[in-house]
């Protein structure tokens, strides 16, 4: 009967180490599942306020060249001529022996 408990103590034991070993590891993966998403969170704001600021910045530029047509229309024409010329230009000319 003596060894008989001692065995069943001695596997109550090691029972006991594995639970604390499992309830360990499971607190250590609830803790990194939780700073994944927290880190998730804050990426996904970071990227929300980067959208926000690109499209604050194309209106306030929209805004300023639509006040500048307004104003001066003349201009207006003058730079779009000049934005046509100059993407006609970098397109090149072709030689008639290249064809």
């Amino acid at each position: 009967m003596g060894t008989l408990g001692t065995v069943l103590s001695a596997l109550l034991a090691f029972d006991a180490a594995a639970l604390t070993v499992t309830a360990a590891l499971v607190v250590t993966a609830l803790v990194v599942i939780g700073v994944m998403a927290g880190l998730n969170a804050r990426d996904r704001r970071l990227a929300d306020e980067r959208r926000r600021r690109s499209a604050m910045r194309t209106n306030l530029a929209l805004v300023a060249v639509t006040s500048i047509l307004r104003k001066q229309p003349l201009l207006g024409a003058a730079t779009g001529i000049a934005v046509a010329a100059l993407l006609g230009l970098s397109r090149g000319r072709k030689r008639s022996d290249d064809r």
